[in-house]
C-alpha cells in the first residue's frame, strides 16, 4: 500500500558530518572511500577488533552507492547457470551462496534500519530473453534448490506493473529494495558507534609505500596522504569504483566508468494510478532484461524511483537536461499512456546521475597485493554483490592479521582465491572495446526482437 512506500528521497540527502582528515594518524587499516563496500568493509572490520579509518573526497555514499536504483537481488551480474558452466558445480554454488549471504546481510540492516521494501521482479523485454529467464529459474531452482522465486507470465507481469512491457518473469520474494541514503546513514552511524574512525571531504592526493618500493603493492604497509593530514596503516582497501581516477592507475585500467541515470517520477495521473494500483500493493521493484536496462520501484504519493539509460563514454555527463532527455525515452517505452499524460509539465521532479564502474566480464575485480585489498567494477548490481563482497575481504584481511575468532580462517581464505580466480575470469580488453560492444548492445535493445 502507498503508506507503506519509502519516501522521496535524493542522493544529496546525505550531507558530510564528520571532520575532514588533519594531523598525522595511525590505523591497522585504512580504507579509502565511504560508499557501500567501504562502509561495510569497515564495520566488519572494526567488529572484529581491528582498527580502522576511512578518508572520503566528498561525502558518505557520494557516488553510486547513493546515486543507484536501490535493488538488492540476488546473484551476480552472471547467471547462476553461466557461472556454473564457467567454475564447475561445486565453486558455482559456494559463488551462490557468497552472493545469498551478502543479499541477506543488506536485507537485514535495512530491516533493522527501517528502510526495506521486499519483492523484486526481472522480467523479459523481448521474447527471446523468456526462455533464457524460464531457463535460469529453472536452474535455480533443481540446481541450488533456490525456492524463493516463481514464474510469472505475461499477463501476470501487466496486471502487476501496469506497463505494456514484458514477456513474462521471475518474482523473487527473497529480493527487494531500499532506501539507499537512509541505509548509508544507518551504516555510517554503526560503523562509528564499532569505533571506526571516519574523515570526510579528505581526497587521497599520494600514497607512500613504507619500504620505498616502487609498486604501491608494497609488503609493509603505506602512507595515504590528504591535503591537511596522513594515516599510516599496515593495510590498505581501495573503495572507490566509478570514482577511482588515477589513484591507482593498474586498477583503473580494469574498469570502464560510466553514467548511470535515475529519477524520481512526478505523481501518476489518476488514469494511470488505477492501472497501477497492484503496482504498488505489491510494493516489489522492477528491472528489465536489455543491455541498456530500465528499473523501476514505487515511492510514496504515487511517484516511481525511474533509472534507465547509460552515458558510454569516459567523461559521462552531468547535465541534468541530456540526462533527462536520455530517461525521458527509456520510461516513455515503459509507460507510454503515463508519460503521455505528463507530457506538459515534464515527467520528473528530480534527476541525477553518476558513474558505475564496470569490468569487460560484468564481474568485480577484486584482488589482493602485498598491503593493498581493492574491490572495483560491481557492474551495476552492486548493493548485494557490494556486501557479499565486504564480508569476504573483510575476514580475509582478518585472517591474515590472525583476527580469526569468530570465523574459520581457512574458508575465508578460500572464498577471497575463489572471487580473486573469478574477477579475472576474461582478459581485460582495450577499453575502446568494451565501449563498442556497449554500443552495439544497446543498438540490439533497441532493434532486436
Amino acid at each position: 500500500m502507498e503508506s507503506s512506500m519509502p519516501g522521496v528521497v535524493y542522493p544529496g540527502n546525505i550531507a558530510s558530518s564528520q571532520p575532514k582528515l588533519t594531523g598525522a594518524h595511525r590505523a591497522d587499516v585504512v580504507i579509502i572511500g565511504a560508499g557501500l563496500f567501504g562502509l561495510t568493509t569497515a564495520l566488519e572490520l572494526a567488529r572484529g577488533g581491528v582498527d580502522v579509518v576511512v578518508v572520503e573526497a566528498r561525502h558518505v555514499g557520494f557516488g553510486a552507492s547513493s546515486r543507484n536504483g536501490g535493488q538488492v537481488l540476488t546473484g551476480w551480474r552472471w547467471s547462476q547457470k553461466d557461472i556454473v558452466k564457467r567454475f564447475g558445480k561445486e565453486q558455482g554454488q559456494r559463488l551462490f551462496d557468497i552472493a545469498v549471504a551478502g543479499r541477506d546481510a543488506v536485507k537485514q540492516r535495512a530491516q533493522d534500519y527501517g528502510v526495506w521494501s521486499g519483492g523484486s521482479m526481472t522480467i523479459a523485454d523481448k521474447r527471446k530473453h523468456e526462455s533464457k529467464l524460464r531457463s535460469e529459474l529453472d536452474f535455480d531452482q533443481s540446481e541450488h534448490h533456490y525456492h524463493g522465486a516463481e514464474w510469472l507470465d505475461k499477463k501476470e507481469v501487466e496486471a502487476i506493473t501496469g506497463s505494456p512491457v514484458g514477456y513474462g518473469g521471475v518474482r523473487d520474494l527473497g529480493a527487494g529494495f531500499i532506501d539507499s541514503p537512509a541505509y548509508l546513514k544507518g551504516l555510517r552511524r554503526d560503523a562509528l558507534a564499532a569505533g571506526v574512525r571516519l574523515y570526510e571531504e579528505s581526497p587521497v592526493v599520494r600514497i607512500t609505500p613504507h619500504d620505498g618500493a616502487r609498486g604501491i603493492e608494497s609488503p609493509s604497509g603505506v602512507t595515504i596522504h590528504t591535503p591537511l593530514g596522513h594515516v599510516e596503516a599496515d593495510r590498505w582497501v581501495v573503495a572507490c569504483n566509478g570514482y577511482i581516477g588515477k589513484l591507482v592507475p593498474r586498477l583503473q585500467r580494469r574498469v570502464f566508468p560510466f553514467t548511470a541515470i535515475n529519477s524520481v517520477t512526478r505523481p501518476m495521473p489518476p488514469d494511470a494510478v488505477e492501472r497501477m494500483k497492484p503496482f504498488w500493493e505489491a510494493g516489489h521493484c522492477v528491472t528489465g532484461t536489455n543491455f541498456s536496462v530500465n528499473y523501476f520501484r514505487p515511492l510514496a504519493g504515487h511517484r516511481l524511483g525511474f533509472g534507465g539509460g547509460e552515458i558510454w563514454q569516459r567523461q559521462g555527463t552531468t547535465n541534468v537536461a541530456d540526462a533527462t532527455r536520455i530517461l525521458t525515452k527509456h520510461f516513455r517505452y515503459q509507460y507510454p499512456h503515463a508519460a503521455r499524460l505528463l507530457e506538459d509539465e515534464g515527467c520528473f521532479e528530480h534527476v541525477w546521475s553518476g558513474k558505475i564502474a564496470v569490468t569487460p566480464n560484468r564481474l568485480p575485480a577484486i584482488g589482493a597485493q602485498g598491503s593493498m585489498h581493492y574491490a572495483i567494477g560491481f557492474s551495476g548490481l552492486g548493493i548485494a554483490i557490494t556486501a557479499a563482497v565486504a564480508l569476504v575481504v573483510s575476514k580475509h584481511i582478518m585472517q591474515s592479521m590472525e583476527h580469526t575468532s569468530t570465523f574459520d580462517p581457512a574458508k575465508a581464505r578460500d572464498d577471497h582465491a575463489l572471487l580473486s580466480t573469478m574477477s579475472r575470469s576474461s582478459f581485460p580488453p582495450l577499453r575502446w572495446t568494451v565501449e563498442l560492444a556497449a554500443r552495439i548492445y544497446i543498438a540490439q535493445d533497441k532493434f532486436g526482437s
